[in-house]
């Protein structure tokens, strides 16, 4: 009895062809074998593609496709290995993140004051957002006005004397964002304060261009790389 529930169980795991309206099925799962393929390595600047290529290596450019798949990576690879159109992935290009300025956040305000002054390219208008927080301290903040679009911040200046603050939206900055070998995109940004009772108001930005400093980032590597390697297909 035992014998033959185990090969009825044999039986039923053989898969069967089956066709249906002129197409074929199987009634078990197919997997493929896959010929092994070169293992990638990572590097982390454009630079190293630069690099890459002037390798003494037999690395033929005409058969090399260059995928840029987000601001933030990139792949190399060979030409067809088989029939089945599969290629080696040679190498993969990862930017190193570290700690990003955090959008859609509110930061204390002595942190954002640090935050906007490491992680966004310098400008007038970072200068002009530091200018109206930064020298906030929780003894000037009186009170802060906001209609929507801008903010007027109250601040006590000496004893009596008191003097409006307006903080402008949206700004237009540049964060830290791609590679550095290209240009950062722009973008355009909500910027907000708010009351803390017994402190300092709280800061953020908020994202107000729908991603679409991600499509100008990824053009910005594309026309690098075409200038520095022009016999590469490039795919943005």
């Amino acid at each position: 009895m035992i014998k033959e529930a185990i090969n009825r169980i044999l039986e039923l795991s053989i898969g069967q062809r089956v066709t249906i309206d002129n197409r074929d099925y199987s009634t078990n799962r197919l997997f493929e074998i896959i010929p092994p393929t070169v293992k990638p390595f990572t590097i982390h600047t454009l630079t190293g593609i630069i690099d890459y290529f002037s390798s003494p290596e037999d690395v033929k450019k005409e058969e090399t496709l260059l995928h840029i798949e987000t601001p933030t990576t990139l792949a190399v690879f060979g030409p067809y290995t088989d029939q089945w159109k599969q290629r080696d992935r040679f190498l993969d290009i990862e930017l190193i993140k570290g700690n990003p300025f955090r959008f859609n956040y509110w930061y204390e305000h002595e942190q954002f004051v640090i935050e906007m002054q490491a992680k966004f390219i310098q400008d007038e208008t970072t200068k002009l957002i530091l200018s109206r927080v930064g020298n906030i301290t929780d003894q000037h903040v009186k009170n802060i006005a906001d209609d929507g679009i801008s903010q007027d911040i109250t601040v006590r200046k000496g004893i009596t004397q008191e003097a409006n603050t307006k903080v402008p939206n949206p700004v237009t900055l540049n964060p830290y964002r791609t590679f550095p070998e290209v240009e950062q995109p722009s973008s355009n940004f909500i910027f907000r304060l708010r009351s803390v009772d017994g402190g300092l108001p709280q800061c953020a930005l908020f994202d107000a261009d729908g991603g679409q400093w991600q499509l100008e980032a990824i053009q910005n590597i594309k026309e690098w790389l075409e200038e520095k390697l022009p016999e590469v297909a490039i795919i943005a």
